[in-house]
């Protein structure tokens, strides 16, 4: 029997009607082609995630209930949407047992859109020894989905992310990331933004975001997307204030087990 590569089983789970498989996979932890489905456990960034295709719900659920008794190992798995579909099937998925984490929903804006910063406080380009600077203050802000040293050096190396600190003395007040992608690199996706608890609300982090997206647009970036939590009512407010639009196409439910 032929063993597959990476590349083919990732396409099989996209053929699916229903699936999610996305990221930087760095060790497959099991794969199992079931006939509700094929599902592939992997660690994905600084997470254990379950990239998976199914027919439908349903089979997603038999699944899930098929790797948990094969794994001890706690991961996450997302289930993408518009967002009607997407809260309803957290209900549903919830009412099984499964722990919902979060519900990201997606903004959009031209980058033509977007102000200058108002530049009172210093921002600068990252700097190598911003490094461990950064990945402590991401990992104490955000309890998952960190940034990896190796990611890290990878966007040091390329000319795909964007990264702005806002230094202080022994350390730095916040950062922002962005990610440049597409084959025109006309569009960038807004990876993080992050402002230690003791500057907030002091403008800094609109100050962040706006100097990434006017650097993007400096570089021909045409588009900006991000990823934001569905209650985080501070933080939409303040994309949509700047023009950002939400687009209920872009959803997902992210579940624990």
């Amino acid at each position: 029997m032929k063993t597959l590569d990476f590349r083919e089983k990732t396409k099989k789970i996209q053929d699916f009607p229903f699936h999610f498989c996305y990221g930087d996979l760095i060790e497959e932890l099991g794969y199992y082609e079931l006939d509700v489905g094929i599902f592939l456990l992997a660690q994905v960034g600084s997470e254990v995630e379950l990239w998976w295709g199914a027919r439908d719900l349903e089979g997603l659920m038999q699944g899930l209930n098929h790797i948990r008794d094969q794994h001890e190992t706690s991961f996450i798995f997302r289930y993408p949407g518009n967002l009607q579909e997407a809260l309803e099937a957290a209900q549903n998925i919830a009412s099984r047992g499964y722990r919902l984490e979060h519900i990201h929903v997606g903004y959009k804006i031209d980058l033509k859109n977007i102000p200058s910063p108002p530049g009172k406080k210093e921002i600068r380009p990252l700097e190598a020894g911003d490094k461990k600077k950064i990945i402590q203050l991401d990992r104490e802000i955000f309890p998952a989905m960190n940034i990896e040293p190796s990611e890290l050096d990878s966007w040091l190396e390329n000319e795909e992310a964007i990264i702005l600190v806002a230094p202080k003395e022994e350390g730095i007040r916040g950062f922002v990331v962005l990610e440049i992608y597409g084959d025109t690199r006309e569009y960038c996706f807004v990876r993080s933004l992050a402002v230690a608890p003791e500057f907030r609300r002091k403008g800094l982090g609109k100050e962040l975001f706006l100097a990434g997206l006017n650097r993007a647009r400096e570089r021909n970036v045409r588009k900006s997307m991000l990823w934001v939590e569905y209650d985080n009512k501070p933080a939409r407010n303040m994309y949509e204030k700047l023009g950002f639009k939400l687009d209920e196409k872009e959803t997902e439910a992210v579940f624990r087990v």
